[in-house]
């Protein structure tokens, strides 16, 4: 279970970086599904992880983290459908 989660971990930190270079380079909008969904998939890895090691402030700003992409991506799809 140790090994799974710090994979867990490692994989939500290389998503929160390759999501912060592409919007950094202009390679996505950060109003994307694509972008939003990058952010939902680190915070449950990265909350994952740091709930197994007991960092519960960590827990609780992924949490968080993970609310905010999901209401964007809702707002996303909202506008797309309503266009």
């Amino acid at each position: 279970m140790k090994l799974l989660l710090d994979i867990c971990g490692w994989i939500g930190m290389i998503l929160v970086v390759v999501g912060f270079y592409l919007v950094s380079n202009g390679k996505i909008e950060a109003q994307t599904s694509t972008y939003q969904l990058i952010n939902m998939i680190a915070a449950i890895f990265i909350g994952a992880n740091a709930w197994y090691y007991g960092a519960f402030p960590s827990v609780g700003l992924n949490a968080v983290w993970f609310l905010i992409a999901l209401v964007a991506l809702f707002r996303i799809h909202r506008t797309q459908s309503s266009s």
